[in-house]
């Protein structure tokens, strides 16, 4: 769910029921934009909540500039003997990780642009960060457990994407 709380921004797409809605007009609604790169959309904050247990494209666009407020919640359980942890992950052998340097199950996340490689550009969320996006593109969050398909639970996402509208 995307909720508009101000205007003059460029957001991007691909929520599930995502619309922004215009001050002043409850009923208006306009289809948010997958351009991140040109689109304009009124509005100055976005708040989108996601939740996963593995790899998520969320299809939200960030563009270089915008103040990024993530916020992660939940437990998930990283397999039948490993156990389960939170947004921070668990210390376990880091031989089940994606990356060795952060603790297993740890939630990171990265702007995803065209050319891009698997491993370039993770970032550690954890249970939360703010941070100004360096780059365009688009918001995605992996779980550091490469065998996902035995997690149970998941991990809740809340991302809150501030700009000054500039192009």
């Amino acid at each position: 769910m995307t909720r508009v709380l101000s205007s003059l921004m460029t957001v991007a797409p691909m929520v599930v029921g995502s619309f922004v809605t215009m001050p002043g007009y409850a009923s208006s609604q306009l289809p948010v934009s997958a351009d991140y790169e040109t689109q304009q959309v009124l509005a100055q904050t976005v708040t989108s909540d996601i939740c996963t247990n593995s790899f998520i494209d969320t299809g939200i666009s960030v563009r270089a500039g915008d103040a990024l407020e993530i916020k992660a919640s939940g437990t998930v359980r990283f397999g039948f003997f490993v156990g389960s942890g939170g947004p921070e992950g668990i210390f376990i052998d880091p031989d089940y990780n994606y990356f060795i340097d952060v603790p297993h199950g740890s939630l990171l996340g990265r702007i995803s642009r065209p050319g891009i490689q698997d491993f370039d550009g993770w970032f550690l969320v954890g249970e939360g960060i703010n941070m100004v996006a360096e780059s365009s593109g688009v918001l995605q969050f992996i779980v550091n457990d490469n065998d996902y398909n035995n997690n149970a639970g998941q991990f809740c996402i809340e991302v809150t994407n501030s700009s000054s509208g500039q192009t």
